[in-house]
């Protein structure tokens, strides 16, 4: 297994992947191109062929690591845009989608692969539309739950990084949700 120890990241601003080599402290672009334009999230197969990619505006894409290239097209009947991280979790991609029009599409979906983990084809929502969903991120899986922090309060951040409204700051909310 040539990538096991390989570090893999992105950068959500740009288009590309960047890696960090087992037997290296350098970053290298391993992938740049449109198909992953504005990623936000990454996450690696079991047996680390593919890296599964939330870009901003195509969705979540998949790369074949050997091959450095992007297998299929986007989804069309399935929408996996403004995902913000991903994970895998037992051949399927888990997301939040929290960069969408309405606060009420504010969601964390799991989206399953079929059998070659090389294409989505159904998708299942954990959780939509809660009330304490205040735009959703980071999560993490342990022992078949999901923790998210429910309310980033992203919105409360200015342009310059800084905290509009102190008074309107929450207590720090984690849900928990089963998966099996």
């Amino acid at each position: 297994m040539l990538y096991v120890g390989n570090v893999y990241f992105t950068d959500s601003d740009g288009q590309c992947v960047y890696k960090i080599g087992k037997q290296s402290d350098s970053i290298s672009v391993f992938f740049d191109g449109k198909e992953i334009a504005y990623p936000n999230g990454i996450t690696i197969s079991p047996d680390y062929k593919y890296l599964y990619i939330a870009s901003f505006n195509n969705g979540i894409r998949i790369l074949d690591i050997e091959k450095r290239e992007i297998i299929g097209e986007p989804l069309t009947l399935i929408n996996s845009t403004g995902l913000d991280g991903v994970k895998y979790y037992e051949h399927s991609i888990i997301g939040i989608q929290n960069a969408v029009r309405f606060r009420s599409d504010r969601k964390i979906v799991q989206y399953f692969l079929d059998e070659s983990e090389t294409k989505i084809v159904d998708m299942k929502i954990i959780d939509q539309n809660n009330p304490h969903f205040d735009i959703p991120t980071t999560f993490v899986i342990a022992d078949d739950y999901l923790y998210c922090l429910a309310n980033s309060q992203l919105g409360n951040i200015s342009t310059e990084d800084e905290i509009r409204s102190v008074e309107a700051l929450d207590d720090v909310l984690v849900l928990k949700y089963k998966l099996k």
